[in-house]
């Protein structure tokens, strides 16, 4: 019985982690879409300078992306721990300028420039951190 109860809560924990990180996946994917969009829609009528192509050639090469941020947001216990409010929103203000932060420097040291728009990684942090 007890062994019973305790596979019940290891597979809740699971399909929660599951259902939860897929939830967060989607709502960065979401968050990188709306970044993409105001790259190619409205800034080129804002500076000229921005080309109107898409910024990535492919999102799929651009998967690490996503990975960074659920790897921080477990790291920061967000999947594992319960916070009050605004301790939660602290949470992922940190883990929203972090995992930005990493991106960024992961672009920049793999001089992956031409492949991702550093400007889609920033506009997406600071997007991630206002909602």
């Amino acid at each position: 019985m007890i062994e019973k109860k305790a596979l019940n809560n290891r597979l809740k924990a699971a399909i929660e982690f599951v259902s939860i990180s897929g939830i967060d996946i989607l709502s960065i994917l979401g968050i990188f879409r709306l970044s993409t969009i105001i790259r190619t829609d409205l800034l080129p009528h804002i500076y000229a300078g921005f080309p109107q192509e898409p910024p990535f050639r492919n999102l799929i090469n651009a998967w690490w992306i996503f990975f960074i941020w659920i790897f921080l947001f477990y790291y920061e216990g967000l999947y594992t721990k319960r916070f009050s409010f605004w301790d939660e929103i602290r949470a992922l203000w940190k883990t929203s300028f972090f995992s930005t932060v990493g991106v960024f420097a992961i672009i920049s040291i793999g001089k992956l420039g031409d492949e991702i728009s550093r400007t889609v990684i920033i506009l997406s942090g600071v997007i991630a951190i206002f909602l």
